[in-house]
């Protein structure tokens, strides 16, 4: 039997022994390197190795023979190893093996190029040999202090597992069907964008050992746990190595959203949709924001101002600011996971997060990405989503029902909308969980439903408010390119879209809605397969994110080998070495989703939820993938996380006993709890009303004045040019009348740039073709009028500060743009001085 311990020790010094001697032979059949060569063809590191080897075959060959031929000296060892295991010293043993285990397996999963061939080689017999002997010491000394398979841990999770195998049947058939009709597989024409961000395998090795090594911690010392502080502490340690990572990750190349440097200043400064933020974001803080009316993601831009406004102009520094900010992110979903899966699934799922995002950062322009090293509103959002859902969870679990967390738990979907509106879509989901949590007592349910709300409204409304005065629209956010963009995709006919002659903004709008709506009534069908097909896709992309191979690759040579991540859908042509890890982690997701329902019944489904209702919330907009659903698509990192670490200890608990004080038998309060409720209304209702009521008190930097004034105030004395003439403010006064198309402009210069003919960053219809075809210095003015203006140059300027005060005269063009003549720069610099014959726009 194996449980005879002189059996046991016998087999274990023979296994051993041959174990010992083919990793021998292993090491001498290595091929030489003549070049290092000390004695016998060896070099003196694989002399090291094989005396290592032939040591422990010595030790155990001899070991083994010695016990064989006397009883005695067998039973004399089988009393030295039974006293050793009954010390407390031990338990260093067996943490000891635990870790050259886990690091023997991820150094066979890391490619051999990324090590060293060489070195590789000459490791990979030792490393083998590690791993099966700590595996076999292990499992022998279980065997040896008598123990039994422990099955009481597995058997208290019954729900868990039904529900998980419930949810992984419903997936897989989901699949069949998916793969039979290729609808989510076969490209859609528009917004078909690809994954987000991968996890690396080794990545999710990393926090699924730290993870694992925390609970082994806390099982030893369980007082950790009880500490008042140890949360404090995790949080503490998570946002550091968040801030630390991030801060420290390099944008290896430039971004779609970030322009590559150019002279005169070569910084690095914002564009499309960053640019766009980062506009609103100037205006505000120089006192424009309402002329400059409805914007797009306002939540965000107003977070930029106040970077801006605290730390400045330089985007380095405003990006620092920007990441303390967001690494609150892992930190919260670390108390989200704690209150579904324990907080050793926290620590894994915050790691993760941790980790993708320095990915995301590593991989800019290897594939699309949207960062905290970006001034883009999708992580933001992301994590206001992920503190909403976990105050909502809190609050819907705690047994003393303080209203007040309802309130903050709407609050920061508040802010969420006003960076994405249709965040707001969540709030019927919201409802829905609401009432079947507290179905036993509607009272309760209205209640908290009122209270959410109200969160909800306090943030909101003030900046509805705000845009209903300045354009009559009762709306969060607004930008005319996307009414077109959204249309384009209910429409066969080009010329639908175009703006009719003399048609409003409103008028435009409301043809265009009506112009869906009755394409939806005319093609029902149509339009629920490509909302089906845009939603599978979400789906497939929330999912493949996640390790799909087990090569510990760096993250370039890993989007490159399983070539998931272009304008492509990523399962078109799937490497069937995918497929198997694709269906594991399906299977570890739905025992996540397992796990946390039977801990927190419905509530436990939430997320889910409130993943699957924004993932559908972008369909209409012909939208999938990357980006688009990065604020949900962490939802299945938590159940995932979940999953993993539950899956680690149903193993652990078969050898180890396992506490069962895990399931929340909590019973549901039926009590409101008003305390502080008022000041915290108070306090964010105040929040709310900041946003529109500061951008009003914030005075105009740049306050309208006519050309006469413009000339009077900063062009007093005469200006001297290149060729020695001097020029009369008298001079630019006749120009400015004389000229049809001249104009005088002064405010904010942000993003000057130098290009040469032909030179542009991003896409061709950014640049008027005027400007586009001649070397310029570009910039965006900003202040009581918004232009492009560019100066025609043949060499860049040497100096031309971005966000300088500036005044210019020049020519309007036709695409609405000034081609600059004169620009006077912090009210004492000229950075052109043309030589012209004479100040006349007929060319223009």
């Amino acid at each position: 039997m194996l449980s005879n311990k002189p059996f046991l020790l016998k087999i274990f010094l023979l296994l051993v022994s041959i174990e010992t001697a083919f990793s021998f032979f292993m090491l001498i059949s290595i091929e030489a390197d003549s070049k290092n060569t000390l004695l016998f063809g060896f070099s003196f590191a694989r002399l090291i190795l094989i005396g290592i080897v032939i040591t422990l075959f010595l030790f155990a060959f001899l070991l083994f023979v010695y016990v064989l031929t006397s009883h005695l000296r067998l039973q004399k060892i089988i009393n030295a190893v039974s006293e050793m295991s009954e010390r407390q010293s031990l338990s260093f043993v067996v943490w000891f093996l635990t870790a050259v285990l886990f690091l023997g397996v991820a150094f066979l999963l890391t490619p051999s190029q990324r090590i060293g061939d060489a070195i590789y080689e000459r490791l990979l017999p030792i490393v083998l040999l590690g791993i099966i002997l700590s595996a076999q010491t292990l499992l022998f000394q279980f065997a040896w202090l008598g123990k039994k398979l422990n099955f009481n841990f597995l058997f208290q999770w019954k729900t868990a597992y039904l529900t998980a195998g419930f949810t992984f049947v419903v997936i897989f058939f989901s699949w069949l069907l998916i793969t039979w009709s290729k609808i989510g597989i076969v490209p859609e024409r528009t917004g078909w964008a690809p994954p987000g961000t991968p996890v690396l395998p080794q990545q999710a090795f990393i926090a699924l050992g730290i993870g694992f090594f925390f609970y082994l911690i806390t099982k030893h010392w369980e007082w950790i746990t009880n500490l008042k502080k140890a949360d404090l502490a995790i949080a503490i340690a998570l946002w550091l190595l968040a801030s630390v990572l991030w801060l420290n990750e390099p944008l290896r190349d430039w971004s779609y959203f970030t322009a590559k440097p150019t002279p005169p200043n070569v910084e690095i400064y914002p564009y499309s949709d960053a640019a766009l933020y980062d506009t609103f974001a100037q205006n505000y803080i120089i006192g424009t924001s309402v002329q400059y009316g409805l914007i797009h993601r306002p939540g965000y831009a107003i977070f930029l101002a106040f970077l801006h406004a605290v730390i400045g102009q330089d985007y380095d520094s405003v990006i620092f600011a920007q990441i303390l900010f967001l690494a609150i992110g892992p930190v919260a979903l670390y108390f989200l996971v704690s209150k579904l899966g324990g907080k050793s699934a926290g620590i894994i799922a915050a790691l993760i997060l941790i980790f993708r995002e320095k990915n995301a950062i590593a991989l800019t322009n290897i594939i699309e990405v949207s960062h905290s090293k970006l001034f883009m509103s999708d992580v933001p959002t992301m994590i206001l989503t992920i503190a909403f859902t976990y105050f909502l969870i809190h609050w819907l679990k705690n047994e003393e029902n303080k209203l007040y967390v309802g309130i903050i738990a709407g609050v920061f979907l508040g802010f969420a909308a006003l960076i994405r509106s249709q965040s707001l879509i969540i709030i019927p989901i919201v409802f829905l969980c609401i009432f079947i949590a507290k179905r036993k007592t509607l009272k309760l349910a209205f209640i908290q439903i009122a209270m959410f709300l109200l969160g909800v409204i306090i943030v909101v409304l003030p900046w509805m408010l705000r845009n209903h005065q300045i354009s009559g629209r009762m709306v969060i956010e607004y930008q005319p390119f996307y009414t077109t963009v959204i249309a384009s995709g209910y429409t066969n006919n080009p010329t639908d879209i175009e703006k009719l002659p003399n048609e409003t903004v409103q008028q435009y709008d409301d043809r265009m809605f009506s112009m869906i709506l009755n394409y939806m009534r005319e093609n029902p069908l149509e339009v629920a397969r490509f909302y089906t097909a845009y939603f599978v896709h979400n789906e497939i992309s929330s999912i493949i994110y996640l390790p799909m191979s087990l090569n510990f690759l760096d993250a370039r040579s890993y989007v490159r080998e399983l070539n998931m991540w272009g304008w492509n859908p990523p399962f078109a042509n799937p490497a069937p070495k995918i497929l198997p890890l694709f269906f594991i982690t399906l299977g570890i997701i739905a025992l996540g989703i397992g796990i946390a329902y039977q801990r927190a019944k419905w509530i436990g489904l939430l997320p889910l939820l409130i993943h699957l209702g924004y993932s559908l919330s972008v369909v209409p907009f012909k939208t999938s993938g990357w980006r688009f659903i990065l604020p949900v698509d962490w939802v299945l990192t938590l159940y995932f996380s979940i999953g993993l670490m539950h899956l680690t200890l149903m193993i652990f608990s078969l050898f180890n006993n396992v506490s069962k004080k895990i399931e929340n038998t909590k019973a549901i309060p039926t009590q409101l709890n008003y305390q502080k409720t008022i000041p915290v209304l108070s306090i964010f209702l105040i929040i709310g009303l900041a946003f529109p009521l500061v951008e009003k008190a914030i005075p105009q930097k740049y306050p309208a004045l006519s050309s006469g004034e413009l000339i009077q105030t900063y062009f007093v004395e005469d200006i001297i040019l290149e060729n020695g003439e001097a020029m009369t403010p008298s001079d630019l006064t006749k120009f400015l009348e004389a000229e049809t198309n001249s104009t005088v402009l002064y405010g904010r210069a942000l993003y000057p740039s130098f290009y040469k003919s032909g030179e542009f960053w991003g896409d061709d219809d950014s640049y008027p073709l005027e400007m586009r075809d001649i070397s310029r210095l570009q910039f965006l003015l900003i202040g009581p009028a918004q232009r492009q203006i560019y100066i025609p140059l043949t060499s860049s300027p040497n100096f031309f500060p971005h966000s300088a005060d500036v005044i210019v005269v020049g020519c309007k063009t036709k695409t609405g743009g000034v081609q600059a003549l004169l620009v006077k720069i912090n009210d004492k610099d000229f950075v052109y001085k043309t030589p012209w014959l004479g100040l006349i726009c007929d060319s223009h």
